[in-house]
């Protein structure tokens, strides 16, 4: 039988463990299970081997971290294609944060977005009617991401062939603060 001075070590341990678990599972599963509407997921990810010399026609017009957001919430959106032909019928945007010393990458699907001035500018004259979407808009948590810098890079997947740039763009993580910062 375990003396009573025992018991509360183990209660103590018992404890302890319980609340570093939680520590690094809460963020996790709060994020899967309790985020807002039209919240990206973001997936934790192998590294992507990316072309360095591909070249997007790419803009990103917001780029902001939600004020006072105790989930982290970042959202940007802007537009981004390769080519524009009628022969395009399937289109994805990804945004992948690269870690900059290797050790977690993620990706985040953005949802398309109708941009009709950017392919009026591009595509005078024609009907735009027959041309996939090319703006793109994502949010989500960085509650998900681990601590480390992320160099921000969009990839835009058009008929299964992949092509990225470097949005010029790093979210640093760090004790759970995210900050924005650009790459000068």
């Amino acid at each position: 039988m375990l003396k009573k001075k025992n018991k509360g070590k183990i209660v103590l341990i018992l404890a302890v463990l319980a609340f570093f678990s939680w520590i690094f599972i809460a963020p996790t599963l709060l994020s899967e299970h309790f985020h807002e509407l039209d919240e990206a997921y973001i997936e934790k990810t192998e590294k992507i081997d990316l072309d360095k010399n591909s070249s997007l026609t790419y803009s990103v017009e917001r780029f902001e971290q939600r004020e006072n957001s105790y989930r982290e919430i970042i959202e940007i959106s802007g537009f981004a294609f390769k080519e524009l032909k009628e022969e395009i019928k399937k289109r994805e945007i990804l945004i992948y944060l690269e870690s900059v010393n290797d050790k977690s990458n993620y990706k985040v699907k953005a949802e398309l977005m109708q941009r009709p001035e950017i392919l009026a500018e591009h595509l005078a004259g024609e009907d735009l009617s027959k041309y996939i979407d090319v703006g793109y808009y994502v949010k989500f948590s960085g509650i998900a991401i681990k601590n480390g810098n992320y160099k921000v890079n969009i990839v835009v997947q058009e008929n299964n062939k992949m092509y990225f740039t470097d949005a010029k763009f790093i979210i640093k993580k760090d004790k759970g603060m995210v900050t924005i910062l650009p790459v000068v």
